[in-house]
């Protein structure tokens, strides 16, 4: 393994994320809108101001033992698909908020890790698969 690859997998270690290609685990609904939340906060509060929220902020927010790591990754994965075709959620959203079945559905969604200097093609999940939850939740 070359010096870069170790550096990354170092990093993907010390932050608890998985290898590339493995499954994220699934997790609670509840906790991935706690994480939307803090995150939609922090953007309103600091409108294209670059920033960071520790991890102690995050573990509060969510149950006892749920997979931080997990949760914040499905919750980017969502906020890539609102802001990238923010028209795919328009349904779902209601004065700026999200339906609950969004983040049910985001929590559930099959999807992996992506790596560190891995190049890759689109997102690490299907997300048409992700819409249709969505939209069978709320059926």
């Amino acid at each position: 393994m070359d010096q870069d690859m170790e550096e990354h997998e170092r990093i993907r270690k010390l932050f608890g994320f998985g290898g590339a290609g493995e499954p994220v685990p699934t997790v609670d609904p509840e906790d991935v809108k706690a994480v939307w939340e803090l995150f939609s906060d922090f953007e309103r509060e600091h409108p294209g101001r670059p920033g960071a929220v520790g991890i102690e902020i995050f573990k509060r927010a969510c149950s006892p033992g749920a997979d931080i790591q997990a949760i914040i990754y499905r919750t980017q994965m969502m906020w890539v698909v609102q802001h990238a075709s923010p028209e795919a959620l328009a349904p779902w959203t209601k004065d700026e908020r999200l339906d609950d079945a969004v983040f049910r559905a985001i929590a559930e969604t099959p999807m992996e890790w992506m790596g560190v200097g891995v190049p890759r093609q689109g997102l690490p999940f299907d997300a048409d698969d992700f819409i249709r939850r969505v939209r069978e939740a709320t059926c």
